[in-house]
């Protein structure tokens, strides 16, 4: 391949470039050359764009890419069990990582060897790379306008249904459904860091994880939380809850095994009929969020509609809360620092069973007499009686509390 050839070839692309055939355009001028299927997929494997001779994937499908050995480009794709080889070559891009890669699957039609298709290939390359740099800065315009509309809702400033309904449908949203909204959030997250461009691969994670739910979020990121407004049909409130619950923990399970040990939590609001209630469900999104972080056991994914006493406490004065803890647990808890015992945790144990002697004496790894020995104590340091189902709730109550008042580590 003389280098003649290699830059007619380049003014060949840069015209298909200028002609605005995009990506289509020149995966089919380069498989027109060395007659072999072209496919170009982003950095998550999304099909962007296939020759006519490719097989036949919808633009976004995801398929499974082996990566090449080192010094070789050649690789194997995978779609459903069907398995390609393939000659597999980066597309460069200027600071955001890679933007995708270029396929040559191997056919019987190959007119030239794979040094020619490389040598070609890297000229595809390069194109693919500006038009990829294209697509990106028209996206980045059409997200800015979208998070301007997402942002209004998420903070009231919208009147009307009918208002936020109409220029909800200039993005095929159908904001005429019922809604809830999602919040994830990047624990310490710091702007002037990578960690701004970690919330992009984090955006894109999410729009990959909403390929696998019928009705596809709403999304939004800004700085280090990740918002997600969700329709929900409201038929049924335990099948919508499981699919909302398993998208967000889904992305969690994603995202941690990314930046562990660094924390990515999520919190979710409860549905609203109406467009102009979206704002409520992220603030309870918010809520929930926290709550997640200092009460563990709110659960992984929190939902703000299941938090119950918890969500009541978080409202409540912080010196109110402080001042119930200490009359109902603070002499108890004296107790334990002053002679090094622990009757604080074998409380909360025996409350946490259901006060059944047997179950929190197996989990404690104590013999039943043992616990009884501490629990009367319990009853003699606290003034109490702990058959009393009022006593039990103000000590649920206060070791609630316990988790609230706690300084945040994080």
């Amino acid at each position: 391949m003389t280098p003649e050839r290699l830059l007619e070839f380049q003014n060949e692309l840069l015209q298909e470039l200028a002609a605005g055939t995009g990506l289509g355009g020149l995966v089919e001028k380069y498989s027109d050359q060395i007659g072999a299927p072209v496919v170009v997929i982003d950095a998550y494997s999304r099909v962007k764009a296939v020759s006519q001779n490719a097989p036949h994937w919808p633009e976004g499908k995801v398929i499974t890419l082996s990566s090449p050995e080192k010094g070789s480009f050649k690789c194997s794709v995978d779609d459903d069990g069907a398995t390609w080889e393939a000659i597999c070559l980066e597309i460069a891009g200027r600071g955001k990582g890679l933007p995708g890669y270029l396929l040559v699957l191997d056919g019987p039609g190959r007119k030239l060897k794979e040094k020619e298709i490389v040598a070609l290939g890297k000229q595809v390359s390069f194109v693919c790379a500006l038009e990829f740099a294209r697509i990106r800065s028209l996206l980045a315009m059409e997200q800015k306008y979208k998070d301007d509309f997402i942002f209004d809702l998420l903070y009231s400033n919208i009147d009307t249904p009918e208002t936020a309904v109409t220029r909800g449908e200039l993005w095929g949203w159908h904001l005429d459904r019922p809604h809830l909204v999602m919040v994830f959030e990047l624990d310490h997250y710091e702007h002037f860091s990578t960690d701004p461009q970690l919330m992009e691969e984090v955006l894109e994670l999410a729009r990959l994880a909403a390929l696998k739910i019928d009705q596809a979020p709403i999304l939004m990121e800004k700085r280090g939380e990740l918002v997600a407004i969700l329709p929900v049909e409201g038929l049924n409130r335990k099948k919508d809850k499981a699919r909302v619950k398993e998208f967000a923990s889904n992305l969690c399970d994603k995202v941690r095994g990314k930046i562990s040990p660094r924390m990515f939590r999520a919190g979710i609001g409860r549905v609203y009929p109406a467009p102009t209630e979206i704002f409520r469900s992220y603030q309870e999104a918010k809520v929930a969020l926290e709550l997640g972080r200092l009460v563990p056991s709110c659960g992984g994914v929190p939902v703000f509609s299941d938090l119950g006493m918890v969500r009541l406490l978080y409202n409540n004065d912080r010196q109110e809360l402080e001042e119930f803890y200490q009359e109902t647990l603070g002499e108890l808890e004296q107790y334990d620092q002053e002679l090094g015992n622990d009757l604080t945790t074998t409380l909360k144990s025996y409350l946490a069973h259901s006060c059944d002697l047997k179950r929190t004496a197996q989990a404690l790894f104590l013999h039943p007499n043992t616990l009884r020995y501490r629990l009367k104590k319990v009853e003699e340091l606290l003034e109490i009686d702990l058959e009393d189902l009022d006593t039990k709730l103000d000590l649920m109550i206060a070791f609630k509390i316990k988790y609230l008042l706690k300084p945040e580590t994080g």
